[in-house]
């Protein structure tokens, strides 16, 4: 279904089912509030179970929005990446995480910022020092399956 976003942007809702992998953490239930003053209930995953997965894609595949989404989490919400290591171990492991394929991933999405902005709608930037920043926190033994 296509409607206009909360930054006057054409927008859309996808929704993605995958079988294969595992959520460890139970959903939270939060009141959702928009623009046009309609409330819901909605089930959501914590915030933790979403940068493990964040730290799987920057890991997995070079896309600057996930590591926009990974600092920009980090920079607004207070973030136990401990926590979030543990929790990556207990999900499938399709292929080894570690800190290092995430910063060679980093390296090359940056390179290629410009092209992905044209389709990412932000409200907010971050420089890539920043973004550098929050990665320099990602220090952690190869997580295996």
């Amino acid at each position: 279904m296509l409607y206009t976003g909360p930054l006057a942007q054409p927008n859309s809702l996808k929704v993605e089912i995958d079988f294969l992998q595992n959520v460890v953490l139970p959903p939270r239930e939060m009141i959702y509030h928009n623009q046009y003053g309609v409330e819901a209930k909605v089930m959501v995953m914590d915030i933790a179970e979403i940068v493990a997965e964040k730290i799987r894609a920057m890991n997995d595949r070079v896309r600057y929005r996930d590591f926009y989404d990974f600092s920009m989490i980090n920079k607004k919400l207070a973030i136990d990446l401990d926590e979030v290591i543990r929790l990556v171990k207990k999900k499938e492991i399709r292929k080894p995480v570690s800190s290092r394929n995430i910063k060679s991933n980093w390296r090359l999405a940056k390179g290629d910022k410009q092209n992905e902005l044209q389709s990412i709608y932000f409200s907010e930037g971050l420089n890539d020092e920043e973004i550098d920043s929050y990665l320099s926190g990602l220090n952690f033994a190869e997580i295996r399956k």
